[in-house]
């Protein structure tokens, strides 16, 4: 029933949803910070066995494979993420002069949801 969707959904708070209606806090507190998940946590989430690292047939440790569980080498990371931060800003560039109105040539049917949302939703000062 709606009433039982409704006490599903909350209060109805602005500040329990996002822009696109979508619940961004379950109640727990936040997790996620610059650094607060290492390769250790890693390690114990998904590699080791019982809190211990697994071991060979003759019980010692086997080494931890990085490479194998980030699809390339460790220490390619920094380059791979400043190409892609690199990527994403040209893409972002890109996609902004898309919803400028200014710039983008008027044609019928080309003025789309995004471009509302950055005309009349978003917040500039943001």
């Amino acid at each position: 029933m709606a009433s039982d969707e409704s006490e599903a959904l909350g209060s109805g708070d602005p500040g329990d949803a996002g822009p696109d209606g979508i619940r961004l806090s379950d109640g727990l507190p936040s997790r996620v910070a610059v650094g607060s998940y290492s390769w250790e946590d890693f390690k114990v989430e998904f590699f080791y066995e019982d809190g211990t690292p697994p071991t060979n047939w003759r019980g010692k440790p086997r080494p931890f494979p990085a490479e194998e569980f980030l699809g390339f080498d460790p220490e390619e990371t920094e380059s791979r993420v400043e190409t892609a931060a690199e990527t994403a800003a040209a893409l972002g560039n890109y996609f902004e002069s898309f919803l400028d109105y200014e710039e983008t040539p008027v044609a019928l049917g080309d003025y789309f949801w995004e471009h509302f949302r950055y005309e009349y939703y978003y917040d500039p000062n943001r």
